[in-house]
Parts: structure tokens; sequence; C-alpha cells
């Protein structure tokens, strides 16, 4: 009996994970270079990674929102809470890497201009 408990509790946890995690995948936040030690360089390709992440972010929370348009008000409270959840932490990452790198060119244009 424990084992069928645990199969079906792995199943249910699977199906959560499908809901949460769609086809719609989130990018990963690229790394952003120290304004101090940086070359100009390595500036100009941290600002196209910063670029295409916040494209990439746009794009993710637009298929979030594709995916489940018509179904969201259907899902259970916990998976719906989960996908905006999703949406705003995306849009909170979106904020904090580009944040984040204009703080650092801000550092590298102050010590090289």
């Amino acid at each position: 009996m424990p084992k069928k408990i645990l199969l079906l509790l792995c199943l249910t946890l699977a199906g959560m994970q499908a809901y949460a995690q769609p086809a719609c995948q989130e990018p990963v936040s690229p790394a952003i270079p120290s304004g101090r030690t940086s070359t100009e360089k390595e500036m100009r390709e941290a600002l196209e990674a910063v670029k295409a992440f916040i494209s990439a972010g746009i794009a993710y929370r637009e298929c979030l929102e594709k995916e489940f348009s018509g179904v969201k008000e259907q899902l259970p409270g916990q998976i719906k809470a989960v996908l905006e959840e999703a949406y705003q932490n995306s849009l909170e990452m979106d904020e904090l890497v580009a944040d984040t790198f204009n703080t650092q060119l801000r550092i590298f244009r102050s010590l090289n201009d």
C-alpha cells in the first residue's frame, strides 16, 4: 500500500510540474562583469548579453500568457499562484539584471573616461 501512495504522489507532483514548467523556458541571467576590472570589449559583450536576456524574458512571459490563456481560470489555485509567481519573478529578474549592469557600466565609465 505505501508504494501505491508514493507512486500516486509522484505522479501528482509530476503533473503539477508540467503546469509549472510549460514549453516556455525561462532564460538564464547573464554574468555581469565588474566595472572596475572589465575591458571595454567585455562591457560591450555584457550589454549584448543583457539585451538578449531581456528579449528572452519578454518572450518567456509572452509564452506563459499564450500557453495558459483560456485555461488559467480553470487551474487549481496553487498552480495559478505558481504561474503568477513565475511571471512576476521574470519581470523582477529583468529589472535586477538591467540595474546591475547599469551600475557596473557607470563604474566602468567613471574609471575610463
